[in-house]
């Protein structure tokens, strides 16, 4: 096909439906175009988190420098270069156990609150801010987070992002505010996820593959103690079906039969 070699271009609503046919899916192309690299958008982020978990203020502050320089490519009357510098503000506030400027709270709780859905964007902002809002704002995360996400929760990271932040605002709510019944409301929330069900579950699983790795060493006690526990988590947690599922695999896995 000329498109495939690079030969025609195509418009928007005509790419859809062929890369469908292709099965392609469209990130998978937009990462191709971009030579399989980060978005600006991603590495932003990504730059972002790293110095964080390397407790790294130097780096921190050159991001935020980058941020907050003058931005001519792009309209002035676009909220993200301060919301960037805000997130990375906030990442820096953590680590130093310094609050966030109130103006910087209310911009970034203002965007939050306007948006009708929050993207990938949004959820990268949001991850580090819970700390510094207010009790009204975390309230209304608490109550709107899973409505805010749900049609783009499957795309990206946005699945453990929305979990992540979920945790962050609880841990707020029950530590910082004492507001432990919006916390239990977000809390209940989170499990009737089923992304997040399923995130508990790929853990405790690739445990249980381990486990059988070492029962064919010759580990037994060892492997079959740690199935156990893996079972009596799954119905710690009320994951029943989850239990059943895995306790039936486990004979397959320590079987010796081809």
């Amino acid at each position: 096909m000329k498109f495939e070699q690079g030969k025609m271009s195509l418009s928007f609503a005509n790419l859809i439906p062929l890369l469908q046919r292709l099965r392609i899916a469209p990130s998978e192309l937009l990462s191709f175009q971009n030579n399989y690299q980060l978005s600006k958008m991603g590495a932003f982020f990504y730059g972002v988190g790293e110095a964080y978990n390397r407790r790294d203020l130097i780096t921190l502050g050159h991001l935020l420098e980058e941020q907050e320089a003058p931005h001519p490519d792009e309209p002035p009357n676009l909220p993200f270069y301060r919301l960037n510098a805000i997130a990375i503000k906030a990442a820096m506030g953590m680590l130093q156990n310094k609050p966030l400027n109130q103006d910087d709270v209310s911009f970034a709780s203002e965007y939050l609150v306007s948006q009708g859905t929050w993207f990938n964007y949004d959820l990268g902002i949001l991850t580090y801010l819970p700390s510094f809002l207010t009790e009204d704002t975390l309230v209304w995360i608490a109550h709107h987070l899973y409505d805010q996400t749900s049609a783009f929760a499957a795309i990206l990271n946005n699945a453990s992002l929305i979990v992540e932040i979920a945790l962050n605002v609880a841990t707020v709510l029950i530590a910082g505010k004492h507001n432990y019944v919006a916390a239990n409301w977000i809390l209940n929330r989170s499990r009737d996820v089923p992304y997040v069900k399923d995130m508990i579950t790929s853990e405790l699983r690739l445990k249980q593959l381990e486990a059988a790795i070492e029962y064919h060493r010759g580990n037994t006690k060892m492997a079959e103690e740690t199935n156990a526990r893996i079972l009596s988590t799954l119905h710690w947690l009320e994951l029943t079906q989850k239990a059943a599922e895995i306790e039936s695999l486990w004979p397959q896995l320590i079987s010796v039969s081809h």
